[in-house]
């Protein structure tokens, strides 16, 4: 199949570029990847719950996007690994419903709470999905994949948001409360 063929060429070429080892292991979600995650969604939700009323609407400055459109995303894009993880399908269609999804939450606070429910999920999640479940194929949208990966991209997706986040809050004039250390 002429996929599977660019793929395995794009791959290959990509680990001779960046000298990357073909063999290397694949890193897996395990339960230290979960605990990282849930301390960096507690940031996040921290964060959310320090944004002035008055900036629920504000556009952040990386793009036309409202600050609770912004954080809605955050908190919700690892229920779309979840998802991905049981359906076996991650097709990228939810990145463009975030603006009108967020639009159900009134105030930073309801944000704050969705994502409380995300910790909970992930959390169940950690404790219910073994490691081959999460390394069972994934069509995504980008190419195959699994759980394990999707996790790891959540989890640095998460990382940077919230570096993000810190710095939006202090251009508005408030410095974060208790924030994540390098």
């Amino acid at each position: 199949d002429v996929d599977g063929v660019f793929h395995k060429t794009a791959t290959e070429e990509l680990t001779r570029l960046f000298q990357l080892s073909a063999g290397a292991a694949k890193e897996i979600a395990d339960a230290a990847l979960f605990a990282t995650l849930d301390k960096m969604l507690q940031g996040v939700i921290r964060a959310a719950r320090q944004v002035p009323p008055g900036y629920l609407t504000w556009t952040t400055p990386d793009r036309e996007r409202p600050f609770k459109v912004f954080c809605y995303h955050i908190v919700a894009d690892p229920n779309h690994v979840l998802d991905a993880v049981s359906s076996g399908k991650y097709d990228g269609a939810f990145k463009l419903t975030y603006k009108e999804a967020s639009e159900g939450y009134q105030d930073m606070e309801a944000v704050a709470r969705f994502g409380e429910e995300t910790r909970r999920r992930l959390k169940n999640a950690s404790g219910n999905l073994t490691a081959e479940v999460l390394g069972n194929p994934i069509d995504g949208y980008a190419g195959r994949t699994n759980g394990h990966e999707l996790l790891h991209l959540a989890l640095s997706h998460t990382a940077h948001h919230l570096r993000q986040f810190y710095a939006m809050l202090r251009m508005i004039g408030v410095e974060p409360a208790d924030p994540l250390k390098k």
